[in-house]
């Protein structure tokens, strides 16, 4: 549902219409204002029938029914109104109980003057309908819980005579008087409503709250205010930036000036500690674009000696991801469990951790900490004589070369090889190269499968695909592992998907259809032309297939619980929810919530995982 205004929900609508010639003679039409007969609505069986002529002249329209109480005769404002749908000639507005005495009356805006006009109000008689569907709600100044941001509703009612096609609650939040923000995303669990999403707009300050609800039915939207305390604010307790207990480890990170971390070229020592451990280390920035774009940077951490942390393998070199354009902050998360627990024929995939960083006794926000990719023991694995290698366009490392078909590679470890050692590694990806374009190319035993490890190549592929990773079409952090023991080259690990599953507004990586590495990528597109990978393919897909779909309801939601508590207070330090952050996707301002970049994370992987088998299995 697209953003809606607290006052009036705007879709291009017009006048009503009523003509008496068109109406059965057994209904009683019971509203008319003018002469011209321009508007008019009609008591009938279902419920309110209204007519309308669309006119240039207006748009905002709605129609408002007010229940009205026989015994007192006031009104209950709980009841909801219609927002025309500017396309429809009859509008019917269904909510209606037989024998119930309702206010009806009609309000609509010049476009021109942006005058909003109340039409003269009648009250009728509902003959039937589909019943009441209302909520209403009522709250003292004692019912909002500043400890825990939470408003319980002293008084919570909620009628509905039919299960709506969505349901949104809006509302503008209005802090110590003046400062008016909109939202879009509260979520009422029972009678109560959680706050801590909105602790960045409330905390220490005396705010009220106009609640509205929304839903849809049948093709239109239906409104209703039902809470209001702005004659009667709260008031927030809670100190400034006091980060509650949120479950994850806290990480502090010390530079030896004292200073924000400058560089990514140099290291500065300083130490880390971890609960009442403190290890001694290196640390510099680190990553490209996010770097120099975005506040909250990444960094790599060198202790001075080797340390198990956080339950991971023993080693010096580790680091903190910031995750800054992914708010659902699990991405990187879910890359990681695709590519152990699934799709897990890559010889080696990085572990991570969420934590609450704090650098130099300032919070920083929710990070990833984790391992960096590396030649070791506890790492990638390999004989003597075995790199790493990284197809990147940025060509930044020590020693890079292009393939004859173009593809840039860099030799990520070890970093600095002899001019004998480089030569051998040219030969060992450009032979790779020349057989996968060979004559022969599909030859088990003088094409790319004597090179390449297939299944790992298969695996890799198939996350890249499903995620729609945008660096992955030849980009950059692409890795490939040769193995001196069976001589091939490896893909994997997998590295920064921050941008995927349609976490982007370019290259077309926010559609869900259409194949974006095979048609983009040189190699895979000349390996999708051997039948025989193609078959491989399509049974290590259906293999795993149903696992991934399940994980997208599973695993998601996994991820999520475990950081759900530490994201309210990433999103007050660094308050970016429903703003544009580069480069993501269209409808980011709709999405105000952690809750719903969750819900529209997980509405792209079904998507794309239907298109995805689909045509998968089309081979």
């Amino acid at each position: 549902m697209k953003k809606l205004s607290r006052t009036f929900f705007v879709v291009l609508c017009s006048l009503l219409f009523f003509a008496c010639s068109s109406l059965p003679k057994d209904d009683e039409q019971i509203w008319q204002y003018n002469s011209d007969k321009t508007l008019g609505v009609l008591v009938q069986s279902d419920g309110l029938h209204c007519t309308k002529k669309v006119s240039a002249s207006y748009d905002s329209f709605v129609l408002h029914v007010d229940k009205i109480n026989p015994k007192t005769e006031e009104e209950d404002i709980s009841t909801v109104d219609l927002v025309f749908n500017s396309n429809a000639q009859e509008i019917l507005y269904p909510f209606t109980k037989k024998g119930q005495l309702y206010k009806v009356y009609l309000s609509y805006q010049n476009k021109k003057t942006g005058k909003i006009t109340k039409a003269p109000a009648i009250q009728v008689t509902a003959t039937g309908g589909l019943g009441d569907y209302s909520i209403s709600a009522s709250a003292i100044s004692k019912s909002y819980d500043s400890k825990n941001w939470k408003l319980t509703f002293s008084k919570f009612n909620k009628q509905q005579s039919v299960k709506p096609q969505s349901e949104l609650v809006t509302g503008s939040i209005i802090s110590n008087g003046k400062e008016s923000y909109w939202y879009n995303d509260f979520k009422i669990e029972k009678d109560s409503i959680n706050l801590k999403p909105l602790m960045g707009k409330i905390r220490g300050k005396e705010f009220s709250l106009i609640l509205d609800y929304f839903f849809e039915y049948d093709g239109q939207v239906y409104t209703q205010e039902f809470f209001d305390n702005s004659l009667k604010p709260f008031k927030d307790t809670n100190e400034a930036n006091v980060i509650g207990d949120t479950g994850l480890k806290v990480l502090n990170l010390y530079t030896k000036s004292g200073k924000p971390v400058a560089s990514r070229e140099e290291y500065e020592k300083g130490s880390l500690k971890i609960g009442k451990e403190t290890y001694d280390l290196k640390v510099k920035g680190r990553g490209n674009s996010s770097w120099g774009q975005m506040p909250k940077h990444s960094y790599t951490l060198k202790l001075d000696k080797k340390a198990k942390l956080l339950g991971m393998a023993e080693d010096k070199s580790w680091v903190l991801v910031s995750n800054y354009a992914d708010k659902t902050l699990i991405r990187n998360q879910y890359i990681e469990y695709l590519g152990s627990k699934v799709f897990n024929r890559m010889k080696w995939n990085p572990h991570f951790e969420q934590v609450e960083l704090y650098i130099n006794d300032k919070y920083e926000g929710t990070y990833l900490f984790g391992e960096k990719i590396k030649l070791a023991d506890s790492r990638i694995n390999v004989p003597e004589n075995g790199f790493v290698i990284e197809i990147n366009r940025r060509e930044d490392e020590a020693f890079n070369f292009r393939t004859t078909h173009d593809v840039s590679i860099s030799l990520k470890d070890p970093d600095e090889v002899s001019k004998k050692e480089q030569e051998r590694i040219r030969k060992i990806i450009q032979d790779a190269e020349n057989a996968l374009f060979s004559k022969d190319y599909m030859d088990p035993k003088k094409g790319y499968a004597a090179y390449f490890d297939v299944d790992s190549l298969i695996d890799w592929y198939l996350i890249n695909e499903y995620s729609k990773n945008v660096d992955s079409a030849w980009f950059s952090s692409i890795y490939f592992v040769y193995d001196p023991k069976d001589g091939k080259l490896h893909f994997g690990p997998l590295w920064d998907y921050d941008l995927g599953f349609g976490n982007i507004n370019y290259n077309d990586c926010d559609k869900t259809e259409g194949y974006y590495i095979q048609k983009r990528s040189v190699w895979f597109s000349r390996l999708v032309t051997d039948p025989a990978f193609c078959q491989k393919l399509k049974k290590r897909w259906n293999e795993k297939k149903s696992t991934v779909y399940k994980s997208i309801e599973t695993e998601i939601d996994k991820l999520y619980s475990n950081v759900r508590e530490s994201g309210y207070y990433n999103f007050e330090k660094w308050p970016i929810l429903g703003e544009y952050v580069w480069p993501n996707a269209d409808g980011y301002e709709t999405r105000m919530s952690v809750e719903s970049e969750i819900k529209y994370l997980k509405e792209w992987c079904y998507k794309r995982y239907e298109w995805l088998d689909a045509e998968i299995n089309k081979y």
